[in-house]
């Protein structure tokens, strides 16, 4: 079976390309540093951040009869993509060098190219769950770092208290009833009404929620509820 991509939604196989070698799993590199103390035998290796990705070169063969032009339309800019080696999830990328096409096989049914993306390093599942969610039930964040969920209010306003574990949560003030409820975007970090239409951040004070790698709980407090509901964001390197 020939390896392939998805781009922005798009299959390379839809678009009668291929790719010339198996797609390899790639791993985030480590942003390191070192550093020379004085007194201190040897260096310091210090860790910076996230992990990176130098940017990902593919080769790719396409037969001659595909329309190239809408091909190079369609690898440029940015979005999602997914490798067959990895074919549950996807992780942001951009293609840093737009692909050329040049003939290559003896009766020129085939082109050639390369084209390279620069990836971002967290990769998350193509489907994830969101659920009903009762306060203080066990969650497990089975990724390899934090999780950032998104938490819908359905009916709440007043005061609303979030928390996960000991640790200090965030807080929602004088919520509206008029906004049906909320959304509690922990990734961005933006409190939203509950159609999207209007920015509340302004509302909240203290930290969005974010789950540990393993298992933790969420627990929920406040004038008024409604239905909780969680979308889940687990990533991986």
């Amino acid at each position: 079976m020939y390896s392939y991509f998805i781009f922005n939604g798009v299959d390379s196989r839809d678009m009668g390309i291929y790719l010339a070698a198996p797609a390899p799993i790639m791993r985030g590199k480590e942003r390191l540093t070192d550093a020379t103390v004085l007194g201190r035998a040897g260096t310091l290796t210090l860790a910076q951040g996230d992990d990176i990705y130098e940017p990902y070169t593919q080769q790719l063969i396409v037969r001659a009869r595909e329309p190239i032009h809408e091909i190079t339309k369609w690898l440029r800019g940015s979005g999602y993509v997914t490798f067959s080696g990895e074919p549950e999830l996807r992780q942001l990328a951009r293609v840093v060098q737009q692909a050329q096409f040049k003939k290559i096989s003896h009766n020129l049914a085939y082109w050639e190219a390369t084209v390279q993306f620069y990836c971002q390093p967290l990769k998350e599942l193509i489907h994830e769950s969101e659920y009903a969610y009762t306060s203080g039930a066990p969650l497990v964040n089975l990724g390899d770092v934090i999780e950032r969920p998104v938490i819908t209010l359905t009916g709440a306003y007043g005061n609303i208290e979030i928390a996960v574990g000991e640790e200090q949560g965030l807080r929602i003030e004088g919520l509206d009833s008029a906004y049906g409820g909320c959304i509690v975007d922990c990734g961005a970090r933006e409190l939203l009404s509950l159609d999207k239409s209007e920015l509340l951040t302004r509302l909240t004070t203290g930290d969005f929620p974010a789950l540990p790698v393993g298992r933790s709980a969420i627990t929920f407090s406040g004038d008024h509820l409604g239905a909780v509901s969680i979308g889940r964001r687990q990533r991986w390197v």
